[in-house]
């Protein structure tokens, strides 16, 4: 046999073992429809399913290992549910992914009762409770929805402190001691279809990172985001999470389609997005049985236990399509961050390793020594099988067994083990196994708008949102010269004080008065302006007529639906949004609807049917539910919430939700941390938020720290609406402390906004600028 025969047979025969060894030492499912390196897994609620091996080869339990599940009553643990679906994970040789430790839902609702220290102690108990119950858990769900659902015992575990998001470290650090075989991820919804949540939700994981917490990144990716979202957003975000080097892990994956025809093009579209990235190396789905999901319509088998189009089509792709990423994203668009810098006279030093198709190797380096003995043999390929189909990012991905450098372990790696097989090697001339120079991926910088002036809504513009102020009773009678020329200046929206209002436009029945709405309008459009309406249904500022009259539900009604659509086609396409209904929610009483002639004669639905004859009257215009005190997180906010989220359920057409934005100086980080994360919540329910009526009111007398403080509070609020794609409106009640309603309503109070009596600008305009120019 000749010598290159026989290195030949030598480098089948050790393709051959490492096959073995692969198969020994990375778990697969030989039924599931994912056959490569990626899984492609699902839910377990109670029993397991007899087809689920069918279809999934990772498993996720849907409550068994939630807190609230297994902890209902204190020191009493049910782990029954959980040790089904973990016992069949490793019997069956699939990963298995606890879901999840520390959320702020499904939490043991005793917990909220204990002081701080007590809540301390129960929390970690359970993370090492955990741990000890399942150490060979493949992944945990460390942190779950921080965004959106922070835990409402976070101040016991360490609260915003140092980094803004000490709980969270907390919670890993305690699940690294508790799990340590385990891969540790975080886990949020809402991030698929928003690059700005995106980048909130990298600062949190960069700060994680830094501490050598965090193995992985969870997104849910659950229909709300999916149906919608486009493909180019999809990498965009996936570009973002992908440039930490962690691994993502899609863990919530459910798709709608009332028909099959729509599920399936909807698969079709964003599924090959999530599993050729080469960021993510596993997805989930949040269930497939039918009406054994928790969002209709998301199921993949129909009511006979057949297969849906979207499910067989998903069984014939897995069959074909590349189940390991590419070493390289291709660069379909300028824009698009790659793993190396393209066009840049820099971007790839000379002595940095190519990849090629056939590595040359010098026969006097240890390159292939992974264990480091001085020679090359069986030892090292059984290591490098302990990687093998592992990627750069992921962390299973050791650099040093990626023997050519090309981002991937694989066969290549293996042929050059076979090339020098029984080489002893010789220490003086073993090379480090990492490149002396590496390539950085630089982050794309997102082009700079143009600003075409210097005003606010010149900066505002840039943004792709709107500023404006309510225009009080001085601009009707242009009496006020200063106050018109810096309105039109600086405002890209206007909104009427009192003058839109039910009693000011409909003084007696059916006769209307749109004056000073017609006035407002034609300097809207005269200044290039949007403006906004405001309000049709309020408990005050009813004209006496209704208020005092003998209304049946049909005949109030009838009033009710007369004035809207009067209104609205009076001013058809002069209101790009209308508050349809106003503060509608009582401040006590559990947070009820609040008494009024609407609720006490229609009854709770009347909302729903002012907000119906809105949509008839103009479809255009967007519709609002507009409401002080609901800005952070609160039982009156919860109510607005759930009120709004249960009409878009319920086919309602509501547009937006209208946060009235009355704060006092001196607002904490917590509470800014809240509005945030409720603007969020309204985001993954779709649904648009404007702050209304923003003012900060300031207790008299008022020094240069308040007037900071004003600013800081000001620039803040803005901040947080420019990191909300959904939040489209910043309007404050009012520019200038000459004419604002603070003084005369709040006692000891004023200075509430970012002009002073005299018209200069305080430091709120400032920094309502540093926050648009950044």
């Amino acid at each position: 046999m000749s010598v290159l025969a026989r290195k030949g047979f030598k480098i089948l025969a050790l393709c051959a073992i490492l096959v073995l060894c692969v198969m020994q030492l990375t778990p697969t499912s030989e039924a599931a429809m994912a056959k490569g390196s990626k899984w492609v897994g699902n839910i377990i609620a109670g029993s397991v399913p007899s087809n689920f091996g069918t279809y999934w080869n990772q498993v996720t339990p849907e409550n068994g290992t939630k807190w609230g599940s297994v902890e209902g009553s204190r020191d009493n643990m049910n782990w029954g549910n959980a040790d089904t679906i973990y016992n069949y994970a490793k019997n069956s040789g699939i990963p298995f992914k606890f879901h999840t430790l520390v959320w702020g839902s499904q939490y043991p609702s005793w917990i909220t009762s204990l002081s701080e220290a007590d809540q301390k102690a129960e929390v970690l108990e359970w993370i090492q409770a955990a741990g000890k119950k399942y150490p060979k858990a493949d992944f945990v769900d460390v942190v779950n929805e921080p965004l959106h659902s922070p835990a409402p015992f976070r101040n016991a575990i360490g609260g915003a402190g140092s980094t803004g998001w000490d709980w969270i470290v907390w919670s890993f650090e305690q699940a690294r001691q508790a799990f340590p075989n385990s891969k540790l991820l975080i886990n949020d919804y809402g991030i698929i279809g928003d690059t700005n949540a995106a980048n909130n939700y990298v600062k949190i994981i960069n700060i994680l990172k830094g501490k050598g917490l965090i193995d992985g990144i969870g997104i849910q990716c659950h229909q709300f985001n999916m149906d919608t979202v486009s493909v180019t957003t999809m990498k965009n975000v996936l570009n973002i999470l992908g440039a930490t080097g962690l691994p993502v892990y899609v863990s919530e994956l459910d798709i709608t389609g009332a028909d099959d025809t729509t599920q399936l093009n909807r698969y079709k579209e964003k599924f090959p997005v999530l599993y050729e990235s080469p960021y993510v190396k596993g997805i989930t789905l949040w269930g497939y049985q039918y009406k054994a999901t928790w969002i209709d319509n998301t199921w993949l088998m129909n009511s006979s236990g057949g297969e849906r189009s979207a499910l067989t089509w998903l069984k014939e792709y897995l069959a074909t399509a590349p189940s390991g990423p590419t070493n390289t994203p291709t660069n379909t668009a300028a824009n698009t961050p790659t793993n190396k810098p393209t066009n840049t006279p820099t971007s790839t030093p000379t002595n940095t390793p190519k990849p090629t198709n056939t590595p040359v190797i010098s026969n006097n380096t240890g390159l292939g020594d992974l264990n480091n003995d001085k020679v090359i043999n069986m030892a090292d390929v059984i290591l490098l099988a302990t990687k093998f189909n592992s990627v750069q990012g992921d962390g299973k991905f050791v650099s040093s067994y990626d023997l050519n450098n090309d981002g991937v372990i694989n066969m290549s790696d293996v042929i050059i083990i076979a090339s020098r097989f029984n080489n002893v090697i010789n220490s003086s001339n073993t090379p480090t196994n990492t490149p002396t120079n590496t390539v950085t991926k630089a982050p794309t910088n997102t082009p700079v708008p143009t600003i075409s002036g210097t005003a606010l809504r010149d900066y505002v513009k840039a943004k792709g949102r709107l500023i404006g102020t309510e225009v009080t009773g001085v601009f009707y009678n242009n009496s006020d010269a200063t106050y018109n020329n810096i309105l039109k200046k600086e405002f890209s929206m206007v909104v009427c004080e009192n003058e839109m209002k039910f009693d000011a436009t409909e003084p007696s029945q059916n006769n209307f008065n749109y004056s000073k709405g017609d006035q407002l309008a034609t300097f809207a459009q005269n200044n290039g302006m949007q403006m906004r309406g405001h309000c049709f249904v309020w408990h005050s500022q009813v004209p006496s007529w209704v208020s005092n009259g003998s209304w049946n539900r049909d005949s109030l009604l009838a009033v009710m639906n007369n004035h809207i659509t009067k209104m609205m086609t009076h001013f058809k396409g002069k209101v790009k949004e209308w508050d349809v209904c106003n503060e509608c929610i009582d401040d006590g009483n559990g947070n009820a609807l609040r008494s009024s002639v609407w609720k006490n004669t229609i009854g709770t639905d009347f909302i729903d049917k002012a907000f119906q004859y809105a949509r008839q009257a103009d479809p255009d215009s967007l519709l609002f539910y507009n409401d002080y005190n609901i800005e952070d997180m609160s039982s009156k906010s919860n109510a607005a919430y759930n009120m709004i989220k249960s009409m878009k359920e319920r086919g309602i057409p509501i547009d937006g939700v209208g946060f009235q934005s009355h704060f006092v100086n001196g607002m904490s980080a917590s509470q800014l941390n809240a509005i945030d994360q409720n603007i969020k919540r309204y985001a993954a329910i779709g649904v648009k938020v404007s702050f209304t009526e923003t003012d900060i009111r300031i207790k008299s007398p008022a020094d240069t720290a308040a007037y900071q403080t004003q600013a800081n509070n000001y620039k803040s609020l803005m901040q947080i609406c420019l990191n909300n794609p959904n939040c489209t409106t910043f309007m404050m009640w009012g520019f200038t402390d000459k004419y604002s309603w603070i003084p005369g309503t709040f006692s000891g109070y004023d200075n509430a906004l970012i002009y002073d009596k005299s018209y200069n600008p305080k430091p709120a305009y400032n920094a309502l600028k540093e926050a648009l120019m950044n």
